[in-house]
C-alpha cells in the first residue's frame, strides 16, 4: 500500500491495577539506599526471581537451593497457586542466597526496604512492585508474554498479558516484520 495501514493502530489502554515497573538502573539505586544488607538481598532476589516476598522468598531454607549441573536453582515451594516452582538463579543474586534463612518478620524487612526507597527517590515503588518490575524487564529484553507468564509462574496467559501494553513499538516492530522476506 502507499500507507502505513499500522499507523492508525493504536494499543489499548492497560487495566486499572498498579503499574509500577523498576528498571535495573532503579533497582541499583534503591539497593544503594539499603542500610540494611539483608534486607537489601530480599529485595534483590525478589527482583531477579519474580518470587513473592512474604510467601515464596522469605519462607526459603537452604536446602532450597539446588544445584543440577552446574546450574543454580531455588525451590519455591508450592506456590499462591498451589503448585511447585523452581526458579533459575541469575547471577546477580547468587551471593545473596547465602544469607538464607531469613529470620526477621516480614515488617522489619519492609520497614528497612520503605526507608531505602525514600531515600532512593523512589517513593511510589512497594516490594511487590519488585514482582512486575521482572516481567517489565523480561519484555524489555525480547521476552514474550509466555516467557512472562513462565517466570512469574502464572497459571493463565491473561494473567500476563497485563504487561502486554509495555513495548509497543517492539509489537510493532515485530508487526512490520510479518511476511517481509
Amino acid at each position: 500500500t502507499e500507507s502505513d495501514p499500522t499507523s492508525r493502530m493504536t494499543i489499548p489502554p492497560a487495566g486499572k491495577g498498579r503499574q509500577t515497573y523498576l528498571t535495573v538502573p532503579e533497582l541499583n539505586r534503591l539497593l544503594k539506599a539499603f542500610d540494611d544488607p539483608e534486607a537489601a538481598a530480599v529485595a534483590k532476589i525478589a527482583f531477579y526471581t519474580g518470587l513473592r516476598w512474604i510467601s515464596e522468598l522469605l519462607p526459603r531454607q537452604p536446602s532450597d537451593v539446588k544445584v543440577n549441573r552446574g546450574q543454580v536453582w531455588l525451590s519455591a515451594g508450592a506456590t499462591k497457586n498451589g503448585t511447585p516452582r523452581m526458579v533459575p538463579v541469575h547471577p546477580a543474586i547468587r551471593a545473596e542466597l547465602k544469607r538464607i534463612p531469613f529470620t526477621r518478620h516480614w515488617r522489619d524487612y519492609y520497614a528497612a526496604f520503605e526507608k531505602a526507597r525514600n531515600r532512593a527517590g523512589l517513593k511510589h515503588v512497594r516490594m511487590h512492585d519488585l514482582r512486575h518490575s521482572l516481567a517489565s524487564a523480561i519484555i524489555s529484553r525480547g521476552g514474550t508474554l509466555s516467557d512472562v507468564q513462565g517466570a512469574l509462574h502464572h497459571t493463565s496467559a491473561a494473567s500476563a498479558r497485563r504487561y502486554a501494553h509495555l513495548y509497543p513499538d517492539r509489537l510493532r516492530a515485530i508487526m512490520l516484520k510479518v511476511g517481509v522476506k
